[in-house]
């Protein structure tokens, strides 16, 4: 097992403006604030998600829904390290339809916000880091 230890440091809230990506808004924040360790969590609502699920049989990322409608988010929660030498946010997704339905999987681009409450915690220490694998064909942490 891979452990370390870190440090709380600080916590940021923001609140979304309508029509922004949310990755690439979360993307945006932590490499402007060179956050290499830390959580996100976010909360609110999308007019349109794009999420994944990783197939293991594959080893690749399948989309699973492009929905161009308006969709709770119950809960998008992630942890921040090193990738290819940059701050990178690794965040799944849980979504809330009218019927009550609840599904999810991995955030990606293109998933547009109208109301998102972001809180991200950094963290002090050594960050955690991900290397790409090519036998799962994603970076895990590694060191």
């Amino acid at each position: 097992m891979l452990v370390k230890e870190f440090s709380p440091q600080k916590v940021w809230m923001a609140r979304l403006d309508p029509g922004i990506d949310l990755m690439e808004a979360l993307t945006g924040f932590i490499v402007e604030n060179n956050i290499t360790a830390g959580h996100v969590f976010v909360m609110g609502l999308v007019r349109k998600v794009r999420y994944a699920y990783y197939n293991i049989e594959t080893n690749k990322y399948q989309e699973m829904c492009r929905s161009d409608q308006y969709l709770e988010i119950i809960q998008a929660a992630g942890n921040i390290s090193i990738r290819e030498d940059q701050p990178f946010a690794h965040v799944h997704i849980a979504l809330g339809d009218s019927d009550g339905r609840i599904f999810g999987g991995h955030l990606l681009p293109g998933t547009i916000v109208e109301v998102g409450e972001v809180t991200i915690h950094s963290f002090g220490g050594p960050p955690m880091e991900r290397v790409f694998d090519p036998k799962l064909n994603m970076a895990p942490w590694t060191k």
